[in-house]
């Protein structure tokens, strides 16, 4: 399924109602990471119900265990076409007796794509059709295709504000901090995951261009890549996987949210590529 104006091109896919491309088509750059088996054949799943994983691969949810999937299952999931028109895409996905087993809990989750001339607003709705409280995690985790690899250069990350989280190793300061990722990096911290960060956004910069992906109102922001792989994930979190072993139940999990009996929980994000002269824009 594609949207597309003067600007974009996107396109979506039903499998796990993923974007599979983001072309800036003044400069024809492809923004998004095309999912190479030799690194990872991921491209950006979804994460819910869980972010990551326990430390037992199960969920402990009222004296029961459910064996879950890294990320959980809608990264595997096919969903229905709900509406597509010329601005926007919905697609949607319902739980059933399979999700059950895994996740005991009723729940409608839509996915709602939208192009404009600056970008790109993915918004997800996750309904509680159940008659008790639902915990979860939710989480995104896209992949965005870089020049570099992180061995033949680094892979640079510009926050706007002033952060007092991150890595000196790596950190490059100036008017703005920059984090310059290398593989070296990762090979000694598989996945760098910030807690509260001040800003916004983040900018990807790249071979002179550079996007901007929305992190406000996510308490977790990771990064990570597979070594020599021509691209960084970026990925605003509610919700974490074990940093330490928990034994615990799943609703008394750092960061997980609860959703009442028939209420929904609303979330956006925004990815805004922002060409060369447009650059520093924001």
């Amino acid at each position: 399924m594609i949207l597309e104006n003067e600007r974009f091109r996107l396109e979506v896919s039903l499998k796990a109602a993923e974007m599979h491309s983001l072309v800036d088509k003044r400069t024809n750059k492809e923004w998004l990471w095309q999912g190479d088996p030799n690194f990872w054949a991921g491209r950006n799943p979804i994460l819910f119900p869980i972010v990551g994983s326990t430390h037992d691969k199960l969920l402990h949810i009222d004296g029961k265990e459910h064996p879950i999937g890294n990320h959980g299952f809608l990264r595997h999931a096919m969903f229905d076409l709900i509406e597509h028109d010329e601005e926007h895409i919905t697609l949607g996905f319902t739980s059933n007796a399979e999700t059950l087993v895994q996740y005991p809990y009723a729940f409608n989750f839509e996915v709602e794509y939208r192009i404009h001339t600056k970008g790109i607003d993915i918004v997800y709705r996750i309904e509680n059709r159940d008659e008790q409280v639902m915990p979860f995690n939710f989480g995104l985790h896209p992949a965005f295709s870089t020049t570099h690899n992180g061995v033949d250069g680094s892979i640079d990350i510009e926050f706007p504000c002033l952060e007092d989280k991150l890595p000196e190793e790596i950190l490059e300061q100036g008017e703005r901090p920059l984090l310059k990722f290398t593989d070296a990096y990762f090979e000694v911290m598989p996945t760098l995951v910030l807690n509260q960060v001040n800003s916004p956004y983040v900018r990807l910069i790249d071979a002179g261009e550079s996007i901007l992906v929305s992190v406000m109102g996510y308490r977790w922001l990771a990064f990570w890549k597979k070594p020599n792989a021509r691209f960084i994930c970026i990925e605003p979190w509610y919700g974490h996987d074990d940093f330490i072993p928990f034994e615990g139940d799943f609703k008394d999990r750092e960061g997980t949210q609860f959703l009442d009996p028939r209420r929904s929980f609303t979330t956006m994000y925004q990815i805004l590529p922002e060409g060369k002269e447009g650059a520093r824009n924001v």
